[in-house]
């Protein structure tokens, strides 16, 4: 079954930190005051509208997190045909993925033996090196790190 990931690429963190007493701080927009409430940032992040005691006299202060947020690429689904096969023989696997920023996927087919036709790509075919049941497992990525697989189970048959 296909699985779906999130990563989260590194963020830019900035923080501002406001003198004593400074309640009801302006940050042009996001208001922060002693009681914690917080307005949206200005900057698209997020504004943390928190006051901590810190052993610092109970400075307030600013968190404002921006970066980019990726969406794994998923694995819509695939076909293969037939089930099973002599050795030698091949298997025609059709596969497709998608990217929900539109990223550009990439594709790894892998098995314990035996080739693909095409290893990188959607579509390939898969040939039998020996017999018993192989797990063909297909990997999609559209980050180094965000890796999507799904497996298959098919049949290599003792050549008659």
């Amino acid at each position: 079954m296909p699985t779906r990931a999130l990563m989260l690429i590194p963020l830019a963190l900035v923080i501002a930190c406001h003198g004593e007493g400074q309640e009801g701080v302006d940050t042009e927009g996001g208001v922060l005051d002693a009681g914690g409430d917080a307005g949206p940032s200005p900057e698209g992040g997020v504004d943390a509208g928190e006051c901590m005691d810190a052993g610092d006299g109970g400075r307030c202060g600013t968190l404002l997190v921006d970066g980019l947020f990726n969406q794994c690429a998923k694995i819509g689904g695939y076909v293969f045909s037939p089930l099973s096969v002599a050795v030698g023989e091949q298997i025609t696997i059709s596969s497709f993925a998608e990217d929900a920023e539109g990223d550009p996927v990439t594709f790894r087919w892998s098995a314990p033996d035996g080739e693909f036709s095409h290893a990188d790509a959607p579509d390939t075919t898969y040939r039998c090196a020996s017999a018993g049941d192989k797990a063909l497992a297909l990997s999609v990525s559209d980050a180094p790190d965000c890796v999507a697989v799904a497996e298959l189970q098919v049949r290599c048959l003792d050549a008659e």
